[in-house]
């Protein structure tokens, strides 16, 4: 699933599909990649395991595009060959765009597709598991992104334990920014599963959600599968189908085990990260675990006090009597109430980002209800919340392109001694994408890791001690989640901001900004800018470029200094063409050829509409332009430039004058 990812650590070569180490370098290798899967060694492994065949349910009702993608992820992972399966995906009443995109993979014989008429996701996962074929039923929500090994990692959990049922690992793709007022309570609404990182049996099945769990389908089938009351209808959000299934499998004696390393990701749109989908998924939580409950009514007195902070007031008190109306009538209606309380609690009093409306209708639950029963990770626990107390393990990403530093970029991180460190290197991507795919890359490993440094591949850490400082800074506050360091750049003999820390806490959404692909994630923290003290200048920047990377360094600045065509960033635009002019300096001293390039560059830009796309290493375009101007000696290009730039009034008033559409259009209500 992640092709252009790999692992260092030491002589361990690491595959980022899989969890440990896969391959070791032979002596004396070290700083030699190598990539290994276990697609290779597949079909021995399903002869030597004996039969078990795993049947994949995933239930869909009208969400084509999301369903797509993770179809695409089934079938890229490595271990198909070497597990028994088959995919049945269960149509629940879509429309045409559905049969579509399950047209377009015809070609796969696993792929097998049923359509329930009965609406409903529990009748849907009940058809699933009558069409199944396999011993063991997995279930898969139709908007998640599976991991490469996903498949090997559950049916090695069942071959090992022997379980009944058994739950992975779910980590959240947000598609949007995260609103201000989301706090960690409200991953887990949108089923976020993370129980650690060792495989563990569990005493029931709470904190497991369907969009990632399997059954051992003759224990499924006894206990009667999932009960179709449960099912969401309109937009009351339902649900809850697994966790009264699990309790009645757990009663009934059933093993339940946690695998972390069965890993999905869960793809959140901008819907659900609105205030009024969470203020109807807790109505929801709330009517779910009425049903839960058991029959017996709960008669509850909600009093409100209302003092100068606005705050409310709840009392309850349980009886042992059932309501007038029934259990259920009373019971829905006390916590559909109950979740407008909670959000007029939100509003009024206007709670931290640790304070969710989820977690508090939680806590209210829990009054009202009088249950002991707490899970066995509370709202708000969730991964990267809780930092190591001892050395911290830091996770540094690295984007490659072709940089001439690279090597020694390598080495400076071998060389630190502070060791407690694996290294990621993404290579050979368009820069969003490689951006986006180590984002996504440090969140999924938020559980391993307490720390993450992003170094680019032309950077070179100054001495062996920097990461060992800058673990320091955050062992030694535990409010810091985001640091800022300097770093010397060569080309424009100045020091810039370049390298960026982050806790396992920080949250990155996807965006389609390309010229600034690398914008920062929300963290419930402090940001520290140690710009100007220690440990800063953490490393050099560009200290012996190419000539291509000298060119694309002054066209990727310029894109930014400028940003033709689009609405502007004010505050990095001005701090590239504070580079720029440094960089025009810089050339003016030594009439270094390379330097020469990196402002012809900028003329590209300049003139010929470029977009932020153009700059990638790999795009043809961009190869033109250089290639354009690869013959002109330094003199050549100093004497076409230095009338466009010695003149400091004609150099700001073209800057300006180049920026001030886009900053029209920024500013435009």
């Amino acid at each position: 699933m992640y092709p252009h990812l790999r692992f260092f650590q030491g002589l361990e070569v690491y595959n980022v599909a899989m969890t440990g180490p896969i391959e070791t370098a032979a002596e004396g290798a070290a700083g030699v990649t190598i990539e290994v899967t276990a697609r290779g060694r597949s079909h021995a492994r399903l002869a030597a395991k004996g039969a078990q065949k795993i049947s994949v349910v995933v239930p869909t009702y009208n969400r084509a595009s999301y369903l797509r993608r993770t179809l695409d992820s089934f079938f890229e992972q490595e271990c198909l060959t070497g597990v028994d399966h088959e995919l049945l995906v269960v149509d629940n009443n879509s429309s045409e765009e559905t049969s579509q995109v399950l047209r377009s993979f015809d070609g796969n014989e696993t792929l097998r597709c049923v359509v329930e008429p009965q609406q409903g996701l529990c009748h849907a996962r009940n058809r699933g598991v009558k069409e199944s074929r396999g011993s063991v039923v997995a279930f898969l929500d139709d908007d998640v992104i599976v991991d490469g090994q996903w498949l090997r990692h559950l049916d090695d959990c069942f071959r090992d334990t022997g379980a009944d049922v058994v739950g992975g690992r779910s980590y959240l793709i947000y598609e949007d920014e995260l609103p201000r007022w989301f706090g960690p309570a409200f991953r887990k609404a949108l089923s976020e599963v993370n129980l650690g990182t060792r495989r563990r049996t569990l005493k029931d099945g709470d904190n497991l959600f369907g969009l990632n769990i399997a059954f051992r389908k003759s224990k499924l089938v006894e206990s009667g599968g999932f009960d179709g009351k449960l099912d969401r209808k309109g937009k009351m959000l339902l649900g809850g189908g697994e966790t009264e299934l699990l309790r009645r499998m757990a009663a009934s004696g059933a093993t339940i085990v946690y695998e972390p390393r069965a890993v999905v990701g869960h793809i959140i749109g901008p819907e659900r990260l609105r205030w009024d989908y969470f203020e109807r998924r807790a109505a929801g939580s709330g009517s779910t675990l009425a049903i839960l409950d058991s029959p017996a009514g709960i008669a509850v007195r909600l009093a409100r006090s209302l003092r100068t902070s606005a705050a409310l007031g709840v009392a309850a008190t349980r009886v042992a009597t059932n309501s007038p109306f029934g259990p259920y009538p009373r019971k829905l209606a006390t916590y559909r109430f109950l979740a407008a309380k909670a959000h007029c609690l939100g509003r009024w009093q206007r709670l931290g980002p640790q304070e969710s409306l989820v977690n508090l209708g939680s806590r209210l639950h829990t009054r009202v209800v009088g249950t002991a029963n707490r899970p066995e990770h509370e709202a708000g626990r969730v991964s990267g919340t809780v930092r190591a107390t001892g050395s911290l393990r830091v996770l540094i990403g690295t984007l490659y392109s072709g940089e001439n530093e690279f090597d020694r970029c390598i080495a400076s991180v071998r060389a630190q001694t502070y060791d407690k460190y694996e290294h990621l290197i993404i290579e050979h991507l368009p820069e969003h994408e490689a951006h986006q795919k180590l984002y996504g890359e440090f969140m999924r490993q938020q559980d391993r890791f307490d720390l993450f440094l992003k170094l680019d591949a032309d950077m070179v850490l100054v001495d062996q001690e920097k990461l060992g400082a800058v673990v320091d800074l955050f062992q030694h506050d535990r409010t810091l989640d985001h640091a800022v360091f300097r770093v010397t750049d060569w080309m424009s003999q100045s020091d810039i901001i370049g390298i960026h820390a982050f806790s396992n806490r920080a949250q990155w959404h996807i965006h389609s900004d390309v010229l600034f692909p690398d914008l920062p994630p929300r963290v419930p923290g402090r940001r520290g800018y140690y710009l100007s003290r220690p440990p800063s200048p953490l490393a050099m920047h560009s200290p012996d470029p190419s000539q291509l990377q000298a060119f694309h360094f002054g066209f990727h600045r310029a894109m930014k200094a400028y940003q033709v065509g689009q609405e502007v960033r004010l505050p990095h635009a001005i701090g590239q063409w504070r580079q720029l002019k440094r960089l025009w300096k810089h050339f003016e001293a030594t009439r270094e050829r390379r330097l020469a390039l990196a402002l012809i560059a900028v003329e590209h830009v300049l003139t010929e509409g470029a977009a932020a796309s153009d700059a990638h290493y790999t795009n043809p375009r961009f190869g033109e332009m250089f290639a354009q101007d690869a013959s002109l000696s330094s003199q050549e290009i100093y004497e076409r430039l230095a009338p466009k730039w010695n003149s400091a009034i004609q150099r700001e008033y073209r800057w300006a004058r180049t920026l001030l559409p886009g900053l029209l259009r920024s500013i435009r209500p």
